[in-house]
């Protein structure tokens, strides 16, 4: 059964429902011209035909909801009103989202870097800075070394390349000197032995996981060849917190020796 209401109330009321009071104003006056009553006029038809007027392709079977919500005296939200709420809170979820993108964490940049003159070639998730240094040894003194070192999200990754092509008998005694030194100085957790190329053009190494008395843990691999001595480390710092990352074990297997007719 439908509501029927003095004008002023009817005005009233549909005004409650945050719809234009002058637009419905108008509506009710062309309803009393048609004959609906003097004194009374249908407040869900008032609605309806209000919802209507405002967009003339949309027909009453559209807003059988809203005469039903205004029958029962549930609010009509104004449209206008209404996308600006959904903006509002798409906004907020906007803001409320973006710190979250921010944190996350960088994408490396993994990109082999060649150095025929040394004899290797490897991939760095950063490019590479180069040094000299000196290697500590009870056996030389004096050792030369070039070291290519990139720090990416809290792990430094280097390659120490020490040329003994005028000591080539005392690189496989220098190569476990640099493994007996990381096993005093750390507790070691890993020992593998890894190979690059097979076949006849095989070179094996070995590869020691270990636990620095700073808080690091390191993952280094060494290899002799032709000369040359070989130590890549990837080494995760304390600030990086995931001790048991495995990204550090892929910049020791990207190590080639070329020209090896591969990529040069």
């Amino acid at each position: 059964m439908r509501a029927s209401l003095p004008c002023d109330r009817a005005v009233a009321c549909v005004s409650s429902r945050r719809v234009n009071t002058a637009r419905v104003t108008g509506i009710v006056h062309d309803a009393k011209r048609r004959g609906q009553g003097q004194a009374h006029v249908s407040l869900d038809t008032a609605l309806v035909e209000f919802r209507t007027l405002r967009n003339p392709r949309l027909g009453r079977s559209r807003f059988g909801a809203f005469e039903a919500r205004a029958t029962i005296g549930f609010p009509i939200p104004h449209p206008e009103k209404a996308m600006r709420t959904t903006g509002f809170f798409i906004l907020m979820y906007l803001l409320g989202a973006a710190p979250a993108f921010a944190q996350q964490d960088p994408e490396p940049d993994w990109t082999e870097y060649i150095y025929l003159d040394r004899g290797f070639a490897i991939q760095f998730p950063a490019p590479p800075t180069i040094t000299a240094g000196m290697l500590e040894s009870v056996l030389f003194d004096g050792l030369t070394t070039s070291v290519y070192s990139a720090e990416f999200d809290h792990v430094i990754y280097r390659m120490t390349v020490v040329d003994l092509s005028d000591r080539p008998d005392a690189g496989a005694n220098i190569l476990n000197e640099l493994g007996f030194n990381m096993v005093r100085e750390g507790t070691l957790l890993f020992t593998t032995f890894p190979r690059v190329y097979n076949n006849e053009q095989s070179v094996f190494g070995v590869t020691l996981v270990a636990d620095l008395p700073d808080g690091s843990r390191t993952r280094t691999t060494l290899y002799y060849r032709s000369g040359m001595l070989y130590r890549a480390d990837a080494i995760v710092l304390p600030s990086r917190g995931d001790m048991d990352m495995a990204i550090p074990s892929r910049f020791d297997q990207t190590l080639r020796f070329p020209p090896d007719g591969r990529f040069d």
